[in-house]
């Protein structure tokens, strides 16, 4: 029997819900200060648009904002929190956390400053992810170069 009240961020096919997962907790390093900037959307939009990952290939326009409102309603269903720690969960490869947390630093960034609320939410990406300080060093060495 399923629980109607799990998160289900998305239709039960891997590859959605790791694309799920992605945008979420992407979207999520805008939205961590209660507010998602211009800066930050477009900076949302540019990470989208420049990952070169498998999950993205053959995603179309209509099934990314099918997906965007479907994590809207889980969380307004359920609540951030929950739908915040399916898609952490749902991250197992190291390679798409490291990118998934470089997104989020450049998109918290995006607003000019990481103000507490952003750094208390890539400090907790980094400890679900299990990056060591060095990790999260290399990261923000790349992304301030990129």
């Amino acid at each position: 029997m399923k629980n109607e009240n799990a998160p289900t961020i998305l239709p039960d096919d891997e590859k959605t819900q790791v694309l799920g997962a992605v945008v979420h907790l992407m979207r999520e390093a805008g939205f961590s200060d209660g507010f998602f900037s211009p800066e930050e959307q477009a900076a949302f939009q540019s990470e989208l648009d420049s990952m070169e990952l498998s999950v993205f290939k053959d995603i179309s326009h209509e099934h990314m904002e099918a997906i965007l409102r479907r994590i809207d309603v889980d969380i307004k269903k359920l609540g951030l929190e929950p739908v915040t720690r399916k898609a952490l969960g749902t991250l197992k490869d190291k390679a798409l956390q490291e990118r998934v947390f470089a997104a989020a630093l450049h998109i918290a960034r995006a607003g000019g400053k990481v103000v507490p609320e952003e750094l208390k939410y890539l400090k907790r990406l980094k400890e679900k992810f299990h990056f060591s300080d060095a990790q999260v060093e290399a990261l923000v060495k790349k992304t301030v170069s990129a």
